[in-house]
């Protein structure tokens, strides 16, 4: 008798388009060909706590995954809950995997009794979000209960960096009876290997701009996240502007393409290129599909993020060849090409960067195959994330057998 896979149930609040979503659907498509070669591997449930469908569920559903709508909120924890022990008493699972880092407390309480062997709490964000739920008295109070929660019915912690668990509190001393390890996102790297120049042409063509500019990339959410500070935004995409057109005003040849999400600021920014009377050299091209490309097209990844909890447009950009210059609050475990990497502190201020992006805009391009062989060989690619990962979940079944 044939062996099954662990059956692994993931949470989520929605799958649109962002980098734990993405992955998530790496692991899928990349469990697809294993299981066509004739190897058995996971069965993907998800649970979309938002609710309500998004971009990419279709997609997850045509890979394989199972998705199953259970709104959470605290004031309709109850309903939730219930759910929620449904779906455990059901499926059976062998693993639950959080992927929203301290909130998952209430999933856990809300299954105790029933919860499967191996149960896993993922931190993704940076740490401003959790910052922003721990500012009042009353947050500080439900901190420390979903704390204390996480402690007792966690058996892992994963996060996206060894430094954003850190800043989460996520320590051997705070948890001695989890297992606490950083584990990167993987992707397929071979996608991000194409080539430059004819990727440059395209693009170059795309916006209107002699093929050949030289081209940085900026790609992040521009509206804020935090309701309280709606002007604050941690990938700072106002001083990636001020860098490009400072680097414009010292006669650097520089094109720049701007991706991302978020209307309102959007029409601020556009407005203040206006000003500049330089509309022609950068171009806000929204939410993009073909990031690959862009990344082909570029010579530098703009990255002045003021915190991360990796930053993975920046290890893609180093896959497709394209130098990251980067703040050095973004944590060290994203420069899986060292020689791609540059970082700076924000604190030398936009004459700097411009200084350095001029610097990095004339150096040539590195040979695409090569550096995605260098990626390959990280566990950013996704035969090594999920090998990682795998034999996290397949523990699971072991437990279940003793």
């Amino acid at each position: 008798m044939t062996q099954r896979g662990p059956r692994v149930l993931h949470v989520i609040s929605a799958l649109g388009v962002g980098g734990v979503e993405v992955w998530l659907i790496a692991l899928l498509r990349y469990m697809r060909e294993q299981v066509k070669s004739g190897e058995q591997k996971e069965e993907f449930h998800i649970i979309l706590t938002g609710g309500k469908p998004a971009e990419l569920d279709e997609l997850a559903a045509s890979l394989g995954a199972r998705l199953h709508y259970i709104r959470f909120s605290r004031s309709g924890y109850t309903g939730f809950a219930r759910q929620f022990r449904k779906l455990l008493e059901r499926e059976r699972f062998d693993v639950i995997h959080d992927q929203q880092d301290y909130s998952a407390a209430w999933r856990l309480l809300a299954g105790a009794g029933i919860l499967p062997p191996v149960r896993i709490v993922h931190v993704h964000n940076p740490p401003f979000c959790l910052r922003v739920n721990t500012e009042t008295r009353a947050q500080k109070i439900v901190f420390g209960f979903s704390r204390a929660i996480v402690k007792r019915f966690a058996t892992h912690v994963l996060g996206t960096s060894a430094q954003v668990l850190r800043e989460y509190g996520f320590t051997s001393d705070t948890f001695p009876k989890q297992i606490i390890e950083p584990l990167h996102c993987g992707f397929e790297v071979s996608a991000f290997a194409m080539s430059s120049s004819d990727a440059n042409d395209s693009v170059c063509d795309e916006f209107s701009w002699p093929r050949g500019s030289r081209i940085t990339l900026f790609a992040g959410r521009l509206d804020g996240f935090d309701p309280r500070r709606p002007d604050w935004n941690h990938k700072n995409p106002e001083f990636a502007l001020d860098v490009v057109h400072r680097a414009i005003e010292n006669g650097t040849e520089a094109r720049m393409i701007v991706v991302g999400d978020g209307d309102k600021t959007r029409r601020l920014l556009e407005k203040r290129v206006q000003d500049w009377g330089i509309a022609d050299r950068i171009r806000f091209a929204g939410r993009r599909m073909d990031m690959a490309r862009l990344m082909a097209a570029s010579h530098v990844c703009l990255f002045p993020s003021l915190e991360e909890g990796l930053g993975m447009v920046a290890v893609e950009a180093q896959a497709a060849g394209v130098r990251v210059l980067a703040s050095d609050t973004v944590p060290r475990e994203a420069a899986a090409v060292s020689d791609l990497v540059t970082f700076l502190p924000l604190s030398d201020g936009a004459d700097s960067w411009a200084r350095e992006l001029a610097r990095l805009l004339a150096l040539p391009r590195m040979d695409s195959d090569a550096a995605a062989n260098q990626v390959r060989a990280t566990d950013f690619s996704i035969d090594r994330s999920y090998a990682r990962l795998h034999r996290i979940y397949a523990s699971s079944l072991s437990s279940r057998r003793q």
